[in-house]
């Protein structure tokens, strides 16, 4: 409930209580009169006319001619503080060892390489040439019987296969295949425990690229079977 119509009710409760007041007295005023007659045996003029009508005006609320206008009070703004990081102290580095570090000794290889030439050592006899074959196995190269595994033919295989075919040599050549247009690595040796190589001469064209010598373009790397 505003102000207003607080205003309102009061001053509807202050016209009826005139109201009440006012009518309360005038029968009291009637009752005095009738005794008066009543014992005097007189009475006096009686007033016929009717009582002026009461009129009961609702109240106008009063409106204030200023109301002060409230500035509201500024929000301080927040505060925010951020931690500063403090500088790091330096680490003073420790004075450089005079002494020698002790050696450590690493540990050996769980399985040697294929082409390791450590694992088997035959021993190199010389570079002799080659002629290529006219049919397979048609005895025109120098070391009559060869193998070719691609990517598994090196010094070692190689040994294992000519010991296998009961010779006592063999040879390494790279070896272009006109069937797969590639040069592969190939095993020759003998057919027997025959020692005879190099029939064609000496040879011009073998390299050490692998740890062990290999012959290229018709050129055996000839070695003794260990």
């Amino acid at each position: 409930m505003n102000i207003w119509e607080k205003i309102a009710i009061g001053s509807l409760v202050i016209t009826i209580i005139i109201f009440l007041t006012v009518y309360f007295l005038s029968i009291r005023s009637a009752s005095t009169s009738l005794n008066n007659i009543a014992i005097n045996g007189s009475s006096a003029p009686v007033n016929t006319s009717k009582p002026a009508p009461i009129v009961i005006s609702e109240p106008v609320p009063s409106i204030p001619a200023y109301v002060p206008i409230v500035k509201p009070e500024p929000i301080p703004a927040p505060v925010i503080s951020i931690p500063i990081k403090p500088e790091s102290t330096p680490v003073p580095t420790p004075p450089e060892s005079t002494q020698s570090p002790t050696s450590i000794v690493p540990p050996p290889p769980e399985s040697p390489d294929p082409d390791d030439s450590t694992k088997l050592v035959p021993k190199y006899l010389g570079c002799y040439a080659d002629k290529k074959q006219i049919k397979a196995f048609d005895g025109t190269h120098d070391l009559p019987n060869y193998v070719m595994v691609r990517g598994n033919i090196n010094i070692n295989t190689c040994n294992e296969e000519a010991k296998e075919g009961k010779s006592n040599v063999f040879g390494l050549q790279m070896v272009y295949y006109d069937y797969i247009n590639s040069t592969e690595m190939t095993c020759f040796y003998n057919t027997s425990t025959k020692t005879s190589y190099g029939k064609y001469g000496q040879g011009t064209d073998c390299t050490n690229e692998k740890g062990y010598y290999v012959g290229n373009n018709l050129n055996n790397a000839i070695y003794e079977v260990v």
